[in-house]
C-alpha cells in the first residue's frame, strides 16, 4: 500500500513532532515548598476573613514580590492552586497516604482552604 510504509521510515531520524519538542525546553519548574505554603495560607486566611477565598489577581499582586521562585505568571498561579486543590481532594476522596511530611504539612494547610478545618495553627512553615 502507498501510504502504509511507515516501518521502512521509522529507521530515518527523528520525526518533525520530536525535533520540535527537543528544541523547547520544559515549562515544568518545582514550586518550592515555602511558595506551596505560602499560596495556601493566604488562600486560607482569605477564606477566614472574608468567608470565600481571595481572587486570582489580588493573589498574584499580593504573592508575587514574595514568591521564591522567579518569573511565576497569573496562569502558573493558577494552575498551581488548581493542582492543590484536586490533590487535596484525591487524599480526601481516596484516602492516600501521603509519606512525605512536606506533602502532610501541605494538606493540613489544604484543608483549611477547602475542608472544614479552619484552625489557625501556623507551624507548618
Amino acid at each position: 500500500m502507498p501510504g502504509a510504509s511507515s516501518s521502512s521510515n521509522s529507521n530515518s531520524g527523528p520525526t518533525m513532532v520530536e525535533r520540535e519538542r527537543k528544541g523547547r525546553p520544559s515549562r515544568y519548574t518545582q514550586w518550592p515548598y515555602k511558595d506551596e505554603a505560602l499560596i495556601l495560607k493566604t488562600l486560607a486566611a482569605g477564606r477566614r476573613r472574608y468567608g470565600q477565598l481571595p481572587q486570582l489577581a489580588e493573589l498574584y499582586s499580593a504573592l508575587r514580590p514574595r514568591f521564591i521562585r522567579k518569573d511565576v505568571t497569573t496562569a502558573d498561579l493558577s494552575k498551581k492552586i488548581s493542582n492543590l486543590h484536586d490533590k487535596y481532594w484525591r487524599v480526601v476522596t481516596f484516602h492516600n497516604p501521603l509519606r512525605l511530611p512536606r506533602d502532610v504539612k501541605l494538606q493540613r494547610m489544604s484543608a483549611r482552604v477547602w475542608g472544614d478545618d479552619d484552625g489557625e495553627d501556623d507551624d507548618d512553615m
